[in-house]
């Protein structure tokens, strides 16, 4: 397979699953592209996370190639990885296959994968899956089909570039580690423990080839900066407050984040019935973090907002 070098972040939009409409500022196409391409090699976060384990000490990086198809065996889609990278250990090669996280879910868990009446192709896949994994079928039910194919993908690649060892990291630009404990029941499924972000499991041999799984909580992106810089006690119920929800409200539009697109923020209702700039009151504010709190909201509106609401009313000295 031939690949094309890229000097830019903004290069890889063409391998993209949906080009620009999955390039966004605070996404994580965007957040991994920007961070590795900054890096000239391994970012820094992924590294101290990598010199845990002591065959990938060290690690020096050959190669990558973003959004990686791999071909996982069986009929259906291939897999494909964020980022796959040819890595340089002390005494081996290895393959990294990177998939970066802010807050987006792994997708659909094995059971609403397969549906009430599974296809064949889907049975095939999934048992394909299990027996390179060491699982049982019908034991991954809960499991996210993403981390089953994900992992299997970065066996496959190692194994067709003859190399001893993989690993399959979790990229997250999350500040809540969204998601988190779904990775750490994967590899609990796995006998592969992650007992905590930033850092790597033990290993463990599958198919030859040597396996570990790591989670790295890296800085946290732009978006979710202007996201949590709320405004300061003095200035809660001012036009500080507005100000910083009119700076966070356009990066609260993603409620379903697989969605081609979202109508813009002025109408929706959560950002209609917003407090008026400047001459609301504490109960007016107090009101609209309750609101958005309801189940009507996207998941992270509603994360946010819940946390927020909690800030606020321990500023209000009402607990929470």
């Amino acid at each position: 397979m031939f690949h094309i070098a890229i000097e830019q972040p903004e290069e890889i939009i063409p391998r993209l699953g949906r080009g620009l409409r999955h390039w966004k500022k605070g996404r994580s196409a965007y957040e991994l592209a920007v961070s590795w391409t900054a890096a000239r090699g391994i970012p820094n976060s992924v590294r101290l996370v990598l010199d845990q384990a002591p065959e990938w000490r060290g690690a020096h990086l050959l190669d990558a190639v973003f959004e990686r198809s791999t071909d996982l065996g069986t009929a259906g889609a291939p897999s494909q990885t964020d980022l796959l990278a040819v890595i340089a250990l002390p005494t081996v090669n290895a393959v990294l296959a990177v998939e970066g996280k802010v807050d987006e879910p792994f997708g659909e868990v094995v059971d609403k994968w397969l549906g009430t009446t599974p296809a064949p192709g889907k049975i095939a896949r999934l048992k394909g899956l299990c027996a390179t994994l060491g699982l049982q079928t019908d034991a991954v039910g809960d499991v996210h089909y993403q981390l089953l194919h994900r992992t299997c993908a970065a066996i496959y690649e190692a194994r067709r570039l003859r190399y001893p060892c993989a690993m399959m990291l979790v990229h997250s630009f999350d500040a809540l580690g969204a998601w988190f404990d779904k990775f750490e029941y994967f590899a609990g499924a796995l006998k592969m423990p992650v007992a905590a972000p930033n850092t790597v499991s033990p290993a463990r041999l599958f198919d030859g080839i040597s396996l570990r799984l790591a989670w790295v909580k890296d800085s946290v992106c732009k978006r979710q900066m202007e996201r949590w810089q709320t405004p300061e006690v003095e200035g809660v119920f001012t036009d500080d407050t507005a100000r910083w929800c009119a700076n966070a409200s356009p990066y609260l539009d993603d409620e379903d984040p697989a969605k081609d697109e979202n109508p813009p923020r002025e109408k929706w209702e959560w950002h209609q019935c917003r407090p008026a700039r400047g001459n609301s009151s504490r109960e007016d504010w107090k009101a609209w973090l309750a609101y958005l709190s309801e189940p009507h909201a996207g998941e992270g509106l509603k994360r946010l907002a819940e946390i927020e609401a909690r800030r606020t009313l321990r500023l209000l000295g009402e607990g929470g």
